[in-house]
């Protein structure tokens, strides 16, 4: 974050990364299934997206007081701008956009290695 200008959103975004990959991780049930990280600051905007190769879209729950998980759309919904899911060759693509009007140099794309062994998607 700290390359890009954007030091911060550093702890936000990594709560955030923390949260898409591990949800990627428990509910994409797909037997050798790949999770693809994106990180990508532009214009006023850094997206953060992951990818896996599972279909289904995710399930928000509201989690009641005693629950020890069900928490993180909950958290999504409170620290990013904007979210959604978008369908893609593989699977699906959870994004977040957080606003970096306040950062001084964003830069280009970061990506891993592509998911399921598909081409990455830009959108």
């Amino acid at each position: 974050m700290a390359l890009w200008g954007l030091r911060q959103l550093g702890e936000t975004a990594t709560l955030l990364v923390s949260e898409l990959v591990g949800n990627a991780v428990r509910h994409a049930r797909i037997d050798g299934s790949r999770i693809e990280l994106r990180l990508e600051a532009a214009g006023t905007w850094l997206r953060i997206e992951v990818s896996d190769c599972d279909p289904r879209p995710p399930q928000p729950r509201a989690p009641s007081g005693l629950d020890e998980s069900g928490f993180g759309f909950v958290l999504v919904e409170a620290l990013a701008d904007k979210w959604g899911v978008r369908e893609t060759a593989a699977g699906k693509a959870v994004w977040i956009e957080l606003n970096t009007e306040q950062a001084d140099d964003p830069g280009d794309e970061l990506s891993a290695t592509p998911a399921c062994g598909a081409a990455s998607e830009k959108g």
